[in-house]
């Protein structure tokens, strides 16, 4: 990245969202939620069970496979689900406020201007007939941040900051004349650009190839810095997840399975899950030693409604894992799983 000097930006926050930026409390928070959906063979549970609860200030991360239910989640934090999924049980809970039987018209106030959002394929969020300067300096507008002459001045400063050399060019430039690159850094350029207390990145590297994926971590931590928000980093990649969030929540099968601070979770892992999730990922070794991969084995008989996701798939599997919920088992204060028969620590954590 050729810059990352922090902007001089100017707030028109009323006096009640100033104070909620600094009030005690989580900011982001999601009690017992169920997700559904709707198909041709009846409801399905999208997710279950799911209890979350974010720091303001922070970095944190969802970690699971595909399919695990980590975009369902935030969805229904952007209220955003499809037409055909509804929130059945639970609430989701915004800066001491409740979100999920909010109205159309408090989303589009949340939306944009107090939670911001990068998705996956930056072909989908951006228009293709609209010029690139125009669709990243419009949230300030709509939000009565900037007038328009003010917004266009702000657009061409956060592209410089993007590193983009010729933020100009760049301006007048349609999505379809840019990189895949290019395009996911004007995405996170909007996402901040109503200055939001929360940016969800989801996926936001998986189309891109590892030196850019560095490059727009970067980036992302960058404007997180330069705007005092928290990113929920959604993704299935171990090695990012471990290098840039504070604390993680592991998901499979549409449920918790772990949570805790990321070197606590990485290194100590509790679940069998998140023990064989870390194994499944390449290493390199400076000694030219070779670990077999491991993989994950698919379930020979599907779970259980009601007992824990993993069964059929697991190690560490006992007779209790088809029969009921796991329940939680605590490592420490900042970090427990969801299980019958967890992973236990290693001699030399017991130990000490």
């Amino acid at each position: 990245m050729t810059n990352t000097t922090t902007m001089t930006t100017t707030t028109t926050a009323t006096p009640v969202e100033r104070e909620s930026r600094t009030a005690d409390g989580p900011l982001l928070e999601m009690r017992d939620l169920r997700v559904e959906a709707r198909t041709r063979s009846g409801r399905i549970v999208l997710v279950d069970h799911f209890d979350f609860s974010m720091r303001r200030g922070e970095v944190r991360a969802i970690v699971g496979e595909s399919g695990s239910g980590k975009s369902t989640v935030c969805l229904a934090a952007l209220g955003l689900l499809a037409a055909n999924a509804r929130i059945a049980a639970g609430e989701i809970w915004f800066d001491g406020r409740r979100i999920d039987d909010a109205s159309s018209e408090t989303w589009r106030s949340i939306r944009g201007r107090q939670i911001g959002v990068v998705f996956q394929d930056p072909l989908s969020s951006l228009d293709p007939v609209r010029r690139v300067g125009l669709q990243l300096s419009e949230a300030r507008r709509v939000h009565r941040l900037s007038n328009r002459r003010a917004a266009n001045r702000w657009g061409q400063t956060m592209l410089g900051q993007l590193g983009f050399s010729h933020p100009a060019r760049t301006a007048r430039a349609f999505p379809g004349e840019l990189s895949g690159g290019m395009r996911q850094r004007v995405c996170v350029g909007i996402a901040f650009s109503a200055e939001p207390q929360l940016v969800i990145a989801d996926e936001p590297t998986t189309a891109l190839d590892v030196s850019l994926q560095g490059r727009l971590l970067r980036l992302l931590l960058a404007q997180r810095e330069a705007y005092d928000t928290s990113v929920l980093l959604v993704s299935h990649d171990v090695a990012v997840v471990r290098a840039v969030a504070d604390r993680v929540t592991v998901m499979f099968g549409g449920e918790v399975l772990e949570e805790g601070d990321t070197e606590q979770v990485f290194s100590r892992p509790a679940s069998p899950y998140t023990s064989a999730l870390l194994q499944s990922v390449p290493a390199l070794r400076p000694t030219g030693e070779r670990r077999p991969l491991r993989t994950i084995p698919l379930a020979t008989i599907p779970p259980t409604p009601g007992g824990c996701p993993f069964a059929g798939r697991c190690e560490r599997e006992i007779g209790a894992c088809r029969t009921a919920p796991p329940p939680r088992v605590e490592r420490s204060p900042t970090h427990y799983a969801r299980c019958f028969n967890p992973v236990p620590l290693p001699a030399e954590a017991v130990a000490q």
